[in-house]
């Protein structure tokens, strides 16, 4: 069997390692009403939701059991975790912020970046197709699957945007 490098890209909301963590921990506390204890990194606090899909925002009050729901549906997301495996990555925000260099983008570096990736393609021969229809159509879907978990003051603009990199598979 073959190893071989492929391409990963699409549109999608990235949360930092501390973000990915303070996250984390507030959908275990409204969702699974436990605590966190000590977590090291990203990884770790990811890990701790297990392989199950997540509840949205919208739907946290139905309190459906996502404990069997591995496929992401109309009431379920998944999270993906930029790793050690993966390389060149590169995101560029709807808005840029401080992260940003000269070429409106950021590369992703060591640690771990939690990845969400929007429900519908935004590959250029599917957008014009009707799956999103403006930038705020985007940023209502995350909010939709995100918002309650977390801060207030979250700027989805410069933590939405375009991702790619390569995985080792």
């Amino acid at each position: 069997m073959s190893s071989n490098w492929y391409a990963e890209s699409g549109t999608a909301l990235i949360l930092d390692e501390k973000e990915t963590i303070e996250f984390c921990k507030k959908y275990l506390k409204e969702i699974c009403g436990r605590d966190m204890v000590k977590v090291p990194d990203a990884y770790t606090a990811v890990e701790e939701l297990g392989e199950q899909a997540l509840i949205r925002s919208k739907y946290k009050h139905e309190q459906a059991d996502s404990s069997s729901i591995e496929e992401v549906d109309e009431k379920h997301f998944q999270i993906s975790m930029y790793e050690d495996e993966m390389s060149g990555g590169i995101f560029y925000p709807f808005e840029c912020d401080e992260r940003c260099g000269e070429d409106d983008c950021f590369e992703l570096y060591e640690g771990y970046y939690g990845i969400f990736f929007t429900d519908k393609s935004t590959l250029p021969q599917k957008i014009f197709k009707g799956t999103y229809h403006s930038m705020d159509e985007i940023i209502d879907e995350f909010k939709e699957k995100l918002e309650d978990y977390l801060p207030k003051d979250f700027n989805w603009k410069a933590h939405i945007g375009f991702i790619q990199y390569a995985i080792y598979a």
